[in-house]
């Protein structure tokens, strides 16, 4: 954890803050439920802030540095909930990210037609979304032209073999 923190200090002094100079300026990390996270603030005045669900809580803000201030939030539900004009995510308890997924899920989603796939494969799921969206488009032919070009046809050979059946009859009489 000291080398990520050493990092991203040593990279934001390198490329500089670009919000360094600017005032009421939040930063909220993420969270879970019922697990505390720290709310920051740079302004020149004490904050006062409230969270933007309808059961809105006061914070106390601790100075800890010049026109900085701390205070503490510990979420009560899911989702994304707002600090002043900052959103922040509360996920679900570490306990329910370990778990795993139910030996059952499998035989479900492969009775629907469906397929688990691992993270890492995303060409395989590439592959599946397109294969899946392509549709089969059923042009409906109409033949009966070819039957009444036919039939004109017969029946025109028709009348004309009649009519040289004809002819010949009359001729031999």
């Amino acid at each position: 954890m000291l080398l990520e923190e050493w990092l991203h200090t040593s990279v934001n002094f390198a490329i500089g803050v670009p919000d360094r100079k600017e005032r009421n300026v939040f930063d909220v990390k993420d969270t879970r439920i019922n697990q505390a996270t720290e709310i920051f603030i740079r302004t020149e005045d004490p904050p006062k802030v409230e969270t933007g669900d309808a059961n809105a809580q006061q914070f106390v803000f601790y100075k800890i540095d010049k026109e900085t201030y701390k205070a503490e939030v510990v979420p009560q539900k899911l989702g994304f909930d707002k600090v002043g004009e900052v959103e922040y995510a509360v996920n679900y308890p570490l306990e329910y990210e370990l778990l795993g997924l139910n030996p059952e899920l499998g035989n479900l989603v492969q009775s629907s037609g469906g397929k688990i796939f691992e993270t890492i494969n995303a060409n395989k799921i590439i592959e599946e979304v397109k294969s899946r969206s392509k549709r089969i488009v059923v042009d409906r032919v109409d033949i009966r032209w070819y039957f009444i070009v036919i039939a004109i046809i017969i029946f025109l050979i028709e009348i004309t073999v009649r009519k040289i059946i004809e002819h010949r009859k009359a001729a031999k009489i």
